[in-house]
């Protein structure tokens, strides 16, 4: 589907269709493993005009969407992005490049060296200002009141985003860990791309995001960094899944006690089985306005989820792993 978008989605509001065509063409940029990689140049060229022009806009509190990917985090922003308040940018990586050309963990658009953890120190004077300015032009492109950004890496670059938006408001999702190894898992294989000696996939251009992964993230953590090299050579895709859900699930503890006001958790379980009342604690959250239609479209798209069906995991892994499975009551 192209920008996500449903038949129902259509139907149900042709202005929001419009919005998603928006934000897919001009300003998301085309990742790797997927089709009409051409358009690239052109979504930077114009990027790099918006970034930098002379002005610094206001952007009223952006919405993030974060966590681990395959946890629901898209289908959240799909229902979010109806509310007439926002405009819904789903992995803007193109927009995310061209204010701060670093950050590109998977190598959509470049080969230089990325960083997945970002700081409050990066994002200096002229970031901050190329950021309002893309978001400003979206807003106005978009004719929306609110940003809502669904962006799983900037869990780890909360820092950096309230440097630059202190009212933002991060909304963590959170997925069963088994039933997330597996939908990596099926994603990367479905989604591999190989050109000669070259593969993409989940974990970047030739294992790209994987080995940052390792090298900026495992190397934090006092029971994981002795292990990083023998971690670096978990080549099932499940072990991997594990390994970067573990990590993410850390981060979303650490975050949601750095700034507790600022977070809310959201399991995808309970939106799917719970979808009023969960819809309801996330527009109290984000300060929107209860909309009838984006509660009618949760309904239609989501499903009861049951009990999930454990997985076979490498020992190293496995420990922590269902230790962080317990701590979220999904033992």
């Amino acid at each position: 589907m192209v920008a996500q978008l449903s038949k129902e989605y259509m139907i149900l509001s042709p202005k929001k269709a419009l919005v998603r065509l928006i934000s897919y063409i001009f300003f998301e940029g085309r990742p790797l493993t997927t089709r009409g990689r051409w358009i690239n140049p052109l979504v930077l060229m114009l990027g790099r005009f918006v970034a930098n022009l002379g002005y610094r806009p206001v952007v009223e509190s952006p919405i993030y969407i974060l966590g681990q990917g395959r946890s629901g985090t898209t289908i959240l922003g799909l229902i979010l992005s109806l509310h007439k308040a926002v405009g819904f940018l789903n992995e803007p990586k193109a927009l995310w490049h061209t204010a701060y050309e670093n950050e590109d963990l998977a190598g959509n658009f470049t080969d230089r060296k990325a960083a997945y953890i970002l700081t409050d120190e990066d994002a200096t004077d002229e970031v901050q200002a190329r950021l309002c300015r893309l978001y400003s032009a979206y807003l106005l492109c978009t004719a929306s009141r609110r940003v809502l950004d669904k962006y799983p890496e900037l869990l780890f670059r909360v820092a950096f985003v309230q440097r630059v938006f202190p009212d933002a408001r991060f909304l963590l999702v959170v997925r069963n860990g088994w039933d997330v190894c597996r939908s990596v898992e099926a994603w990367s294989e479905l989604h591999r791309t190989q050109n000669g000696g070259d593969h993409d996939d989940w974990w970047g251009h030739n294992d790209r995001k994987w080995n940052y992964l390792i090298d900026q993230v495992v190397v934090n953590e006092n029971d994981l960094a002795p292990l990083k090299e023998d971690l670096r050579q978990f080549d099932r895709g499940r072990d991997r899944a594990a390994l970067e859900w573990l990590l993410t699930m850390r981060m979303v503890e650490r975050v949601q006690d750095q700034i507790p006001r600022d977070t809310l958790l959201v399991k995808y379980e309970s939106l799917a089985n719970d979808s009023h009342n969960q819809l309801q604690r996330i527009f109290t959250f984000c300060n929107l306005g209860y909309e009838e239609r984006v509660t009618r479209y949760a309904y239609s798209v989501l499903r009861t989820v049951s009990a999930s069906r454990e997985i076979d995991l490498d020992p190293l892994i496995e420990k922590p792993f269902l230790a962080m499975m317990k701590s979220f009551d999904y033992l």
